[in-house]
């Protein structure tokens, strides 16, 4: 493709990748404390995949800094 690879390039790369991983860390943190706030998704006879999409709403709008 003709394209070069600098040093500024790569060091551009390997920041992005530094920041993709913190934010899906950060994303995984706050999704498994809303999943954690609902505690009828521990026992199986009350689990429901409703009650699992809004834990999973929940953190994903609380992670991204919204609130419902």
């Amino acid at each position: 493709m003709g394209f070069h690879l600098s040093v500024a390039t790569g060091t551009g790369f390997i920041a992005l990748a530094g920041v993709a991983a913190e934010f899906g860390v950060v994303m995984l943190m706050y999704l498994r404390h809303a999943i954690e706030a609902e505690p009828s998704l521990e026992n199986p006879q009350t689990f429901s995949v409703d009650k699992l999409d809004e834990a999973l709403y929940q953190g994903r709008c609380c992670a991204c800094g919204r609130r419902r």
